[in-house]
């Protein structure tokens, strides 16, 4: 059951519906339901979602999933409060507004009584920052509502990390030497193994702490010193914080008086500017072609894609433009800027992997060129590993447990660890056990 039929609602009914779910939707406007009316195998049910009777008349308390995914935080969060309370067996709100979050993955889980609460802004700021942060990177994928961070990446001249047997190295707390590709040959590192200069490595960690492994086999993240953002809104304060802790110059370019008062409170390593990102003439008074990264956030399409063009006339290397049209991006790349996934494909695969039953394996992730893969798997009272320890759980040879995500966040775990139920488990194992892990944590 999805609640609010805007663009990310109907994104995920169409997804729902190919997949060939029962889908009902339910949103307050008639002209809307109307306009999906005969488009979509779905049931339509009209009325405002934050109301019992509309919701009893939808078949709420039937519901394996309720979505709520108006433009509404207010009403989104009212609405799948109501969903749980009426029996639908997963709850999930859509929210925009930041500041209710101290934590700034974008996914929260258990909030409130909501099963799962996604926050879009801060979503999309997680991806651009990644595209930033992480360029020259042979893949990055992440794990655990954005806070570990799967990164491949060559070894470069220079490491101090680097011709030392791995037990002496001094990693940063929460990662690991996941596999070294010497070669032809893939290897799963013991403690007497070093790392050479032109070896590829996978390295798993907390997100702030992958920079500081980096940094230590040699890579330089080459994000360069200088970053230019247009849009002072949720998502661009969300951007400049987090860029603003690796990077030394980041300027916010908004075109609200009022706001750029605020954010010039809110940010204390960032300039802001205040004017228009599309006058070029600005652009050229505040040096931005000077900047290695342009990043156009402001809410409208058009905007981030003519401030994007300008930007790489005036010599920016990379412009990365947020659109949320689909017919844009073909656009957006004949102009050589780069996409940002719409709010609407982050929600759909956040929903998608937060909705797997518990217990064995939950999502699969392919890496080094489909030769290897992540697989993370949870632990149910009913896995045959739950409570183990690692040491005992009978995990296959070959197979790496690379982190656990519980309660108390990620952590990399050693021999003695238990497996309880509740944790989710990232396991790096040959391709052959796939099958097997997934039995073990199955039970």
């Amino acid at each position: 059951m999805i609640a609010g039929i805007g663009e990310t609602g109907e994104h995920l009914a169409q997804q729902f519906a190919r997949e060939g779910h029962d889908v009902t939707l339910v949103d307050i406007s008639v002209d809307r339901l109307s306009d999906l009316d005969g488009l979509l195998d779905v049931r339509l049910c009209e009325g405002h979602a934050g109301r019992s009777d509309v919701l009893r008349r939808a078949g709420v308390d039937r519901a394996h999933l309720f979505v709520a995914s108006s433009g509404s935080d207010g009403a989104n969060i009212v609405a799948a409060l109501k969903a749980k309370e009426m029996g639908a067996e997963h709850t999930v709100a859509v929210v925009d507004e930041v500041e209710l979050f101290e934590d700034p993955s974008g996914i929260y889980h258990d909030w409130l009584g909501i099963d799962l609460v996604l926050n879009t802004r801060y979503l999309i700021a997680h991806e651009i920052n990644k595209l930033v942060r992480t360029r020259g990177a042979l893949a990055v994928e992440d794990f655990a509502e954005n806070r570990a961070e799967m990164i491949q990446f060559p070894v470069g001249q220079g490491g101090r990390f680097t011709d030392v047997p791995l037990t002496d190295v001094p990693l940063p707390a929460e990662s690991l030497i996941v596999a070294i590709r010497r070669g032809s040959m893939l290897m799963i590192p013991r403690g007497d193994d070093s790392v050479h200069v032109g070896d590829e490595i996978l390295v798993m960690g907390r997100t702030d702490r992958i920079a500081e492994v980096e940094a230590g086999f040699g890579r330089l993240r080459p994000a360069g010193r200088r970053c230019a953002i247009l849009g002072g809104g949720t998502v661009g304060l969300a951007l400049a914080r987090g860029l603003s802790a690796f990077l030394p110059d980041v300027t916010l370019i908004e075109r609200d008086r009022d706001r750029c008062d605020f954010l010039s409170r809110e940010l204390e390593r960032v300039t802001v500017v205040h004017g228009d990102g599309t006058d070029v003439e600005l652009l050229t008074d505040e040096g931005i072609g000077n900047a290695e990264v342009f990043v156009a956030v402001s809410g409208e399409d058009e905007r981030n894609i003519i401030a994007g063009r300008l930007a790489k006339e005036l010599g920016v290397e990379r412009c990365i433009a947020l659109v949320s049209r689909n017919d844009y991006e073909a656009v957006c790349r004949h102009l050589g800027l780069e996409v940002v996934l719409s709010p609407r494909k982050l929600v759909a695969r956040e929903v998608a992997r937060a909705t797997l039953p518990p217990g064995g394996v939950q999502g699969v992730t392919p890496v080094l060129g489909g030769v290897a893969e992540f697989i993370e798997a949870s632990v149910s009272e009913r896995s045959r590993v739950a409570h183990k320890s690692l040491r005992d759980a009978g995990l296959p040879r070959g197979a790496v447990v690379c982190s656990l995500i519980g309660d108390r966040g990620v952590s990399i775990p050693n021999g003695d660890t238990l497996l309880e139920p509740g944790m989710r488990a990232l396991v790096f194992p040959h391709t052959t056990l796939r099958q097997r892990i997934g039995d073990l944590f199955q039970g």
